[in-house]
């Protein structure tokens, strides 16, 4: 009598069962995104970790990634302050050495949102506008400018 004993050599890459590609969130809250990644292979399972690629160095404090439960954290962002609210970039789910079969990919795009919170301000003090009584029209192109800093 034989006995043979199959081993799960994780040779193919996770597959993904969630994973949004575009989040949009308001500014100024912190968010969280669920991504879930299931092994490939058949049979045994191996664990699935998590990380973030392609980050620019001033977004690596704005977007973490729990290695092990797949929740990207979105801190909080003042997009009026930081003048941006277009943010990519990737998240890879892996199983164990990372080999060539062991990686999967998804590009991430994170849109801000504006929550519109600063109030419009004029930047001329003073205006004197003259009208003639017969005028059809009005152009006052440069005449009065009114800022404002919430990023358009």
């Amino acid at each position: 009598m034989y006995f043979v004993q199959v081993l799960n050599i994780a040779s193919r890459a996770p597959k993904w069962q969630t994973s949004p590609s575009v989040f949009q969130g308001a500014e100024k809250e912190e968010h969280q995104v669920k991504f879930v990644a299931i092994d490939g292979d058949i049979g045994l399972n191996q664990a699935i970790s998590y990380r973030l690629e392609d980050l620019t160095e001033g977004d690596k404090d704005r977007f973490s990634m729990n290695e092990t439960s797949g929740i990207l954290t979105i801190a909080w962002i003042d997009r009026d302050i930081l003048a941006s609210d277009i943010f990519t970039f990737n998240v890879v789910a892996y199983k164990g050495a990372e080999g060539e079969f062991n990686v999967s990919t998804v590009p991430m795009t994170v849109i801000v949102l504006d929550i519109n919170d600063h109030t419009p301000n004029f930047t001329t003090t003073e205006t004197e506008i003259w009208i003639n009584e017969t005028s059809t029209s009005l152009n006052m192109q440069d005449s009065i400018r009114i800022q404002d800093p919430d990023l358009v």
